[in-house]
């Protein structure tokens, strides 16, 4: 469920909590070796723990320490023998075989998988979808008003990007069963790697509590959906229990956008910021209820400070009533709610700024406050659209190996979604953070496209050949071939590409575990050979969107200017000269229409290393186009094209 506040209004309007559907074709996915991006992502573990509680009851806990112990399993497949008791070789699929094993609590006592990788291997011999689950025995719950599941788990998935996995709880010998989604913390996403172990926790009161014939079962693709074959799915560590914890409210995550129905940015253009007059930032949280009790007369109160910590806006929600998990009308139970808040705050500047949100009860006391409050930190910047924390760059996309070509590599390719509230924009070209195992004269090109990139218009395709300098070197900034003129609303993709298979690899580093808004697709090969764009994955590419006239570091004559461009650029009243110097220095600037004559000449003055601007009034000045040029320390530096409209 999702729920809107506004200022001036006291009542939520109720949403729906289906997610955004991202405009790229959900096709089936060829199952696929791990790139250097899962191998790398498995050596992860979740930094999440079990909530091992000395005070609570526990009904039920299995450590596979002898086997499947009490647990019964069934799968499809003629014996039976896709779930088994994990070996030294677990998961030992053609596709998993390099991947570890589950690092889970007591993993050296055992733990069990569902190796439907092991099943299709090898793919030679055909490949069939498959269907499987590990049950409980019946698990007496009628003197709990709470009940808890918990486990560590550690999967990878394939062909389709919605989930397989399920939690299920039946309270009639198994003739029916309430289905739970039991892919925790993970963003769906085929091929992708769960982190090792995932600690996973699900309050399945609404099916269970107060119930004396409980069965509980871990179900892959138990709808029997087609496109599901590989590849494995490791559990351990069962413990089935009551909430012990009454009162506890906690925000999961805190949204500057609707991520629902369209996209919320790390990094926003200043131009592009939503106005006061529109209703100012839109804030998201997601929020839950830890706890066993309703919590009544709860509260959001969100908080945005500059850089320098000081509130400078502020919006609170009107007060509702979040129920508990067995609560809930309807079941399974909403494991999160969002709320969105209207702040009718906008920035005045560009900089960082932080959204903290606060979510509590005034009808009780949290147990634990801790996780009431959580910030993020988002950016207004002078040219860039990204969605990814430069900050946290903790992987590397690789494209994958050629199964056609020995010793070459797939078709690969990198992007985002992007639309802008605001008319007047224009975009330039990209940046893109290249992974340090790119090769040196890879071909790519940098694209933008209108809407999906599966069946969208190409607005732009500018063909570049991979620089060494540029790797592992921070954003690279690529101009397309023409200016493109952004509107409102509509949805563009902007992305790097190569469409060939080579020899030579291009890679870029991402942001892992990010993309919770469905903005981020990838070009891969599908499951009929073709290569297409996949949405829906789990992390976020070095790879933004830039809306002015950008200059690179090669195209400058001097070794102190790094960074020349306008905004807004076309202007009509004024513009922002934008610029960046690697040392003090002298500044002037010089105006002179397009044939050559001097309009204006004017000395700035000594500026300091780094980020510098000024304003530059062209109110005067005729519409057209005016050739304006930065002088450094006395030398004519630069010279860009700055349109003037009336």
């Amino acid at each position: 469920m999702k729920k809107l506040f506004t200022l001036c209004g006291a009542i939520g309007l109720a949403l729906s909590a289906s997610a955004q559907v991202t405009p790229v074709t959900d096709i089936k996915a060829a199952p696929k070796a791990p790139s250097n991006t899962e191998l790398e992502r498995s050596a992860h573990a979740s930094t999440a723990t079990p909530t091992n509680s000395t005070d609570r009851v526990i009904v039920y806990s299995q450590d596979f320490s002898s086997g499947f112990g009490d647990m019964t399993h069934e799968d499809s497949s003629p014996a039976g023998t896709i779930w088994m008791v994990a070996n030294a070789s677990s998961p030992a699929g053609q596709f998993s075989s390099s991947l570890p094993a589950l690092a889970s609590p007591t993993a050296a006592n055992g733990w069990v998988i569902f190796d439907c990788d092991l099943y299709n291997t090898p793919v030679a011999d055909g490949v069939e979808d498959v269907t499987g689950s590990l049950s409980t025995p019946t698990i007496d719950c009628s003197a709990m008003t709470s009940v808890v599941v918990e486990w560590s788990q550690y999967f990878r998935y394939c062909c389709f990007s919605a989930s397989p996995l399920t939690l299920e709880v039946s309270t009639d010998g198994g003739n029916n069963w309430v289905v739970f989604p039991a892919n925790g913390s993970f963003t769906p996403s085929a091929n992708s790697l769960s982190a090792n172990p995932l600690n996973t926790r699900v309050d399945i009161s609404c099916a269970a509590a107060g119930q004396s014939s409980v069965l509980v079962r871990w179900g892959y693709n138990t709808s029997a959906a087609a496109g599901y074959s590989h590849y494995f799915w490791g559990i351990d560590d069962i413990e089935i229990f009551d909430n012990s914890i009454v009162n506890d409210l906690e925000i999961l995550q805190v949204t500057n956008g609707d991520v629902f129905n369209i996209w919320e940015y790390r990094v926003t253009p200043f131009e592009q910021r939503t106005y006061a007059a529109d209703g100012g930032l839109l804030v998201g949280v997601i929020y839950r209820n830890n706890g066993s009790a309703d919590q009544t007369s709860t509260s959001i109160n969100v908080d945005i400070l500059d850089g320098t910590g000081a509130v400078v806006g502020n919006a609170v929600s009107a007060p509702f009533t979040m129920e508990a998990f067995g609560n809930t009308a309807e079941c399974p139970s909403f494991l999160n709610d969002t709320l969105y808040i209207q702040t009718g705050w906008e920035p005045s500047t560009q900089g960082n700024y932080t959204i903290r949100a606060n979510i509590i009860s005034l009808d009780a006391t949290d147990e634990t406050p801790a996780n009431n409050t959580k910030d993020k930190v988002i950016v207004y910047s002078t040219d860039e659209y990204g969605h990814e924390d430069e900050a946290n760059l903790d992987i590397e996309l690789t494209p994958r190996e050629s199964d056609d070509s020995p010793g070459e590599f797939d078709p690969t390719g990198y992007g985002a979604f992007y639309t802008c509230p605001n008319a007047g924009s224009l975009g330039y070209g990209l940046t893109v953070v290249f992974g340090p195992t790119s090769d040196a004269d890879v071909d790519f090109s940098a694209v933008l496209f209108e809407g999906s990139p599966n069946d969208a218009a190409v607005l732009a395709a500018q063909d570049y050949q991979l620089n060494a300098g540029w790797i592992d070197n921070g954003y690279q900034y690529f101009p397309f071939d023409a200016p493109i003129d952004l509107q409102p609303g509509t949805v563009y993709f902007n992305g790097v590409l190569n469409e060939n298979t080579s020899a030579l690899e291009l890679t870029v580093a991402a942001e892992d575990n990010s993309d919770t808004d469905n903005s981020t697709a990838v070009y891969e090969k599908a499951g009929d050979g073709s290569f297409v764009w996949f949405g829906s994955q789990s992390f976020s590419p070095a790879v933004r969107l830039i809306l002015s006239e950008r200059v690179t570091v090669d195209e400058i004559n001097s070794d102190n200017l790094t960074f020349f461009q306008f905004a807004p650029n076309p202007a009509v009243t004024s513009t922002r000269v934008n610029f960046e110097l690697t040392s003090a220095a002298n500044v002037a600037y010089e105006v002179r229409d397009i044939t050559g004559k001097l309009i204006e000449f004017k000395n700035l003055g000594k500026y300091t290393p780094g980020m510098n601007n000024f304003e530059l009034n062209v109110a005067g000045l005729n519409a057209g186009n005016y050739e304006v040029s930065l002088v450094i320390g006395g030398a004519r530096m630069f010279t860009k094209t700055l349109l003037v409209k009336k």
